[in-house]
Order: C-alpha cells, then structure tokens, then sequence
C-alpha cells in the first residue's frame, strides 16, 4: 500500500500521443497567426534551419513566405506613397513661398508711376522762405537723434 501512496505523489509522464497533439494544435495555430509578419518570419526562419518540417508543412512554409512578400510589397507602396506626399507637400510648399515674394514685385508694379516731374517741384518748394524754419527744426531733430 505504501508503494500505491508514492505512486499518486509522483508526477504522470506525458503520453506520446498527448505530445504528438499538443504539437499538432502549436502547429494549428502558426496556421491561423501565419498572416501576422512576425509569426511569418519566425516560420520561414524556423523552416529554414529544418527541411523536414518543410516536407511535413509544405502549405505553412508556402504561407509564411506570401505573408512576407505582401508585408515587403505594402512597405514598398507605403514608402511610394510617403514620397510622393512629401514631394506634393515640397513642391507646393516653395511654390506659395515663390508667390509671396512675387506678390511683392506686382504690388509694386501696381502702383502708379513716380512723376518726375513731382520731386522737382517738391525740392523747389523746400527752397521757399516760409519753408526754412520747419526745415532747420528737422535738421536740428535729426542731429540730436544721431548723438542720443
């Protein structure tokens, strides 16, 4: 009786075809996780190191590979796609600043033209008597204000 006491106490070892199962379902489920990049990796990389198991899962293997060539094939289309943005974003970026410093040369072309005509006319009325005390006030302020 001591004997079947120890036998209850001691861990049962695992059947084969327990192992043999629990294998089978790590195995079902690398098929439902293949889509997943990682878990694709890790397969490919896993299948490469052991050609029997690319004999015993040929359908996994060919899955594994799919599943990465379409990850490589989005990252690509992504890349694509970001550089085309930037490069939209870049050029239209430069063209508004462009517009902007052109605006400055058609808003003067706009202006009216300088009469010369006006500027003469302006320095013969500086010359004028009743003109001279505002202009040596001016003078005066606009020495004081180089030395301060």
């Amino acid at each position: 009786m001591n004997q079947q006491q120890e036998r209850v106490w001691l861990p049962r070892r695992p059947m084969r075809g327990s192992v043999a199962a629990a294998e089978e379902k790590a195995w079902l489920t690398f098929y439902r996780h293949i889509g997943d990049p990682t878990v694709a990796a890790e397969v490919v990389k896993f299948f490469s190191a052991d050609q029997e198991l690319k004999r015993r899962y040929p359908a996994l293997f060919i899955r594994a590979t799919q599943t990465l060539s379409k990850d490589a094939a989005r990252k690509a289309r992504a890349e694509r796609v970001g550089q085309f943005v930037r490069g939209l974003f870049g050029r239209t970026a430069s063209g508004v600043s462009q517009s902007f410093s052109h605006g400055r040369d058609v808003a003067l072309a706009c202006l009216p033209p300088v009469d010369e005509r006006a500027a003469a006319r302006a320095a013969v009325v500086a010359q004028a008597p009743e003109f001279a005390p505002s202009l040596k006030a001016f003078a005066r302020s606009e020495g004081a204000g180089k030395e301060g």
